[in-house]
């Protein structure tokens, strides 16, 4: 549970430097959408989605401990991984304007974390293929609870973060990218370990009964059977869930199928009553 932990971050919220894109700045629009990347990606993945939402605002950002946010602000402590302190970014990047939050892989768990706060600018949530490692059935996950006891390992981490790009490029793609870019995703390794043993600890489970606004939660054609049984699990849970797959779409579905994404996104905004 995040919520009696919350408030002293928010209060702290303004200290958190984050590398944030806004499109469609000066939309008349009163709806926005958040776009939130999962482990590993970047804000930029998100930029074919952002140019598909127009006219609307759309906001996107590199989540702390993530390329350009980490080169603004290196982390002092894995606490700053913790979910309220990612919530806290979530709800101070949602404030004062209506907004539905679309957050892929992760980035849609700690979205989940942040409608189970009943913030009240969050008007609809999307999540795709969002994994839900707290729950006791969910498969072995990258990193264990136990791993935020002990000063993690830099150079463990980066080989650990190597190789979940590897996983997720595959190894060819991997080696052929040039070295800087290499060198910036190992640079990650910290970060991939402690947000990941922060979402697995039973101290982060989520409060599904306490999400009020409407979800969507897709996956795609392609989807794992771990992501296919969380999402089960979501429309099990959480009271007003809509369940959908992507046709023809792998993990990457921002990336490889926008439009889709996009016209869930138009269709949520037409749902919580924004024509």
């Amino acid at each position: 549970m995040i919520s009696s932990r919350l408030p002293g971050v928010l209060s702290r919220r303004t200290q958190s430097r984050l590398s944030v894109e806004i499109f469609h700045a000066d939309s008349e629009r009163e709806l926005q959408f958040l776009l939130v990347h999962g482990a590993m990606d970047r804000k930029s993945s998100m930029r074919r989605l952002a140019l598909k939402l127009a006219p609307s605002r759309v906001i996107t950002y590199d989540r702390r401990g993530y390329d350009e946010s980490l080169a603004l602000h290196p982390l002092q402590d894995i606490s700053e991984l913790s979910p309220e302190e990612q919530v806290a970014d979530i709800w101070g990047l949602c404030e004062g304007r209506p907004t539905i939050v679309f957050g892929h892989s992760m980035g849609g768990t700690l979205a989940l974390h942040y409608a189970s706060q009943i913030p009240p600018d969050l008007k609809g949530l999307v999540t795709y293929e969002s994994p839900l490692p707290s729950e006791d059935w969910w498969p072995i996950w990258i990193a264990k609870e136990s791993e935020l006891e002990a000063a993690i390992d830099p150079k463990q981490a980066a080989d650990r973060a190597e190789r979940f790009m590897i996983s997720v490029l595959g190894e060819k793609r991997w080696r052929r990218l040039p070295r800087e870019f290499q060198q910036r995703r190992r640079a990650e390794g910290v970060t991939l370990v402690a947000e990941m043993a922060y979402l697995a600890s039973k101290d982060y489970q989520i409060p599904y009964e306490n999400i009020e606004v409407p979800l969507f939660s897709l996956v795609g054609q392609d989807a794992s059977e771990r992501h296919q049984a969380a999402q089960i699990h979501l429309c099990e849970y959480v009271r007003d869930t809509r369940c959908a797959q992507v046709i023809g779409a792998g993990h990457g579905a921002h990336i490889a199928n926008p439009t889709a994404i996009a016209e869930i996104l138009q269709a949520t905004r037409e749902v919580v009553g924004y024509k």
